[in-house]
């Protein structure tokens, strides 16, 4: 019984370690969380619990789907995503989109890019940094 109390002494801290990343993890997910959690959230009782509010969107159509929990929940709002991804944003205010997509600080997911990419092409909507600055200056002389 002697020896058991040097033991949890000199292991203690290997144990507190694990815990403090883990909380210290746990806190800074939940501030830049923060944010986004504050926009209303579509009603978790229709939604999928593996598949979320994206499940609704590609069985019905999705401008429906979208223009009927705008009209409830304002322009800019969230959805639970498949497979425990994070909370989606959709913003349906045109000056916001327009600001969204003429500024380079807003990154786009990896995942993200691919839907576009495979939808829509490789344009203004898929690139991001110095690809994005370059399409934009070419495209900007046709909207003046």
């Amino acid at each position: 019984m002697a020896v058991a109390g040097p033991i949890i002494t000199t292991y203690y801290p290997i144990f507190l370690i694990p815990i403090f990343c883990l909380v210290a993890f746990r806190l800074q997910r939940a501030a830049n969380k923060g944010d986004i959690r504050r926009l209303p959230l579509v009603s978790t009782s229709i939604s999928h619990w593996l598949f979320g509010h994206e499940l609704l969107v590609f069985m019905h159509d999705a401008s429906q789907m979208y223009s009927i929990w705008a009209q409830s929940l304002g322009r800019v709002y969230r959805i639970k995503a498949a497979l425990f991804h994070p909370d989606i944003v959709i913003v349906t205010d045109h000056k916001a989109v327009h600001h969204i997509l003429t500024h380079t600080d807003y990154g786009r997911e990896p995942s993200f890019r691919q839907i576009i990419a495979h939808s829509v092409g490789r344009g203004i909507v898929w690139a991001d940094g110095a690809d994005h600055a370059y399409q934009k200056r070419l495209l900007s002389p046709a909207f003046t």
